[in-house]
């Protein structure tokens, strides 16, 4: 069975790296939503409303901790 998972997680910060400070904060609402996703464990993740950088920092930042919670 595959497991298919859509999620707006709203990781939008009020300007420029605000987001990815909180990720790497682990800030309550970016940690949460971490922990939900780690739970659930989809096999394929789409997510929106997450900021979007050169480099995708925001994004691996993110990918990171849900990594470190499951």
């Amino acid at each position: 069975m595959l497991r298919l998972a859509f999620w707006r997680v709203d990781l939008s910060g009020r300007g420029p790296g605000y987001a990815l400070r909180d990720i790497e904060a682990q800030s309550a609402a970016p940690l949460l939503k971490a922990q939900v996703i780690a739970h659930i464990a989809p096999d394929v993740l789409v997510l929106s409303g997450i900021d979007y950088d050169h480099g995708l920092a925001t994004l691996g930042a993110f990918r990171d901790l849900i990594a470190t919670q499951g």
